[in-house]
């Protein structure tokens, strides 16, 4: 496959959420570019008194729309 001229890849960011009793994000408790970092935030707010569940939601993020458009 051939990409287009200027085609940059997309990065992958990972976010550490709340989930409501309905499965519902209900914010972000931080954002990393690495998955061992958002495990270990994850890992320390689990073990502190906050309430809800927690996950990790991984957000693909382009720098330019053309590259957005390409991946589609």
């Amino acid at each position: 496959m051939r990409l287009p001229r200027g085609y940059r890849e997309p990065e992958e960011i990972y976010t550490v959420e709340w989930l409501d009793g309905e499965g519902r994000s209900l914010g972000q408790a931080g954002g990393f570019f690495s998955l061992q970092a958002a495990e270990a935030c994850l890992s320390e707010l689990a073990a502190g008194a906050g309430s809800g569940e927690l996950f990790i939601n991984t957000i693909v993020v382009h720098d330019r729309l053309e590259d957005w458009r390409w991946d589609r």
